[in-house]
């Protein structure tokens, strides 16, 4: 996903712990990921830019999450994000369509799960998005 997005020469990627294995639809998975790292690469102030992936066992599902040290989202905005054709930033500022987080809501919803945002302390927002640890489980979403 890192070298798709062809990111800044300042920007650094840390996978925080080990990821899970999972036995899924890599395409479903590839594109919340692209859509998560992607906005932390395109809004991210100026800065040298930190994007932490990790993940951790919650029961039957995997909660994953993408945090960054950018502008973040302001508390008001953490649901009208999720819409479709929703953006934070003018169009003539950032190029965005206003898509992505609605893409990986729907995909993460297909799965059984739930997405979320939460602010970072001293700035920047974690994304968080859960994924269903049984491949039978995958499948029975999948269809």
């Amino acid at each position: 996903v890192w070298e798709l997005l062809a990111p800044p020469p300042t920007a650094r990627l840390e996978v925080e712990g080990a990821l899970p294995q999972l036995t899924t639809s890599r395409v479903q998975l590839q594109q919340i990921l692209l859509n998560l790292v992607g906005n932390a690469i395109k809004y991210n102030a100026e800065r040298d830019l930190q994007i932490t992936v990790a993940a951790r066992r919650n029961g039957r599902r995997w909660e994953l999450s993408v945090a960054d040290n950018g502008v973040g989202i302001a508390p008001e905005f953490a649901d009208r994000i999720w819409g479709l054709f929703q953006t934070l930033e003018r169009r003539d500022k950032v190029e965005s369509t206003g898509i992505g987080l609605s893409v990986v809501r729907k995909i993460v919803e297909q799965h059984g799960g739930k997405s979320w945002v939460e602010q970072r302390p001293g700035g920047g927002a974690m994304f968080w998005f859960t994924w269903p640890a049984d491949p039978e489980e995958v499948a029975r979403a999948t269809g």
